[in-house]
């Protein structure tokens, strides 16, 4: 799953060139066509980057965070008893 999300994310780097709109009059709804199509490309993104943190994320940087937290609390109690 790691190799599609950065398959994804070098696509969507790579059309975030938009060589093909620049002298087209075009438009879709009263919107020009440069500006739908950063329109379309932002939803791209946010969903490539929204697979990437729910697929791809480690996750023993997961654990590790809720394991310190656990350890912190622990001492903290031993601690404050004093």
């Amino acid at each position: 799953m790691k190799y599609l999300v950065v398959a994804i994310m070098v696509s969507l780097a790579w059309l975030h060139h938009d060589w093909w709109f620049w002298e087209d009059a075009f438009s879709f709804l009263g919107i020009p066509a440069g500006l739908g199509y950063h329109v379309a490309f932002s939803f791209a993104t946010a969903a490539g980057w929204t697979l990437a943190v729910y697929q791809a994320w480690p996750a023993q940087l997961y654990r590790w965070a809720n394991s310190a937290g656990r350890r912190r609390a622990r001492n903290r109690s031993r601690y404050s008893s004093r």
